[in-house]
Order: structure tokens, then sequence, then C-alpha cells
């Protein structure tokens, strides 16, 4: 449960074409604006904005001029939404340095890395649970 099987970083980035997860995706827009389409719903999203994405859900991301972000995959998270939507982080951006410690560690040669990986994996989920309007 609570997963991450992947984090990556798209550098400024115009679109990406339509897709589907198996797992969840966490997509932290770390500059710019755009637009996640669904099959049935578009989500305008911009610097600072976190989309959620339950498994099994098509979606493309497109922008006029550009994003860039950071992007989760996790496997069985333990989150109440059924439905694609959008938060905001704080003014402190603490969601941000979760995302950014987490990709940190991921990528590291720590040894035990998992313990931290999880934990932050777990972390964040609490800030969408507690975040979301």
């Amino acid at each position: 449960m609570n997963e991450v099987s992947y984090i990556g970083k798209h550098p400024l980035t115009l679109s990406v074409p339509k897709h589907i997860h198996d797992n969840w995706e966490f997509i932290y827009c770390t500059g710019g604006i755009g637009t996640l389409v669904f099959n049935d719903c578009e989500l305008d999203y911009k610097e600072g904005d976190i989309a959620i994405i339950p498994p099994g859900i098509a979606h493309s991301n497109h922008s006029s001029n550009g994003f860039t972000n950071i992007h989760i995959n996790m496997n069985d998270a333990a989150l109440p939404f059924k439905e694609p939507l959008i938060i905001t982080d704080d003014a402190n951006k603490h969601i941000l340095d979760a995302f950014n410690s987490l990709h940190y560690h991921y990528y590291s040669n720590i040894e035990r890395k998992q313990l931290v990986v999880s934990a932050l994996g777990m972390l964040i989920l609490s800030y969408f649970v507690i975040h979301q309007e």
C-alpha cells in the first residue's frame, strides 16, 4: 500500500498526449499554467497546484506557453478520491518540499532509502487529504 513506483520531472513541456495509468498519478506544477483534459472534464492548473488522478482515468496535458512539473506514480494509494481534482499547496510550499525530498531520496544511493521514500509518500498523501477543499 502507498508504494511509490515512479517519480520524474518534466522540463518545459507544451503537451503530453492522452495516456492512462494503472496506478495513481500526482502532478505538482512547478512552473507555468496548463490544462489537464479528461474524457468528461478539464481541469486548469497553475504553479503551486497539484493534480490528483486516480488509476484508470485517461488524460492529456497541454499548455500554450509550457509547464514544468514533478510527477509521482503510486500503487494502492489510500485516498478517498474517485475523480481527478486539483489542490493548491500552502503558502510555505510544504507539499513541494515533500515532492523534492521524495525525488532526491528515490534516486539516491542511500542504503535503506525505501524507509524514507515510504514515509514521504505517506506524508504527501496526508497533505492531499488535509488540503482538499
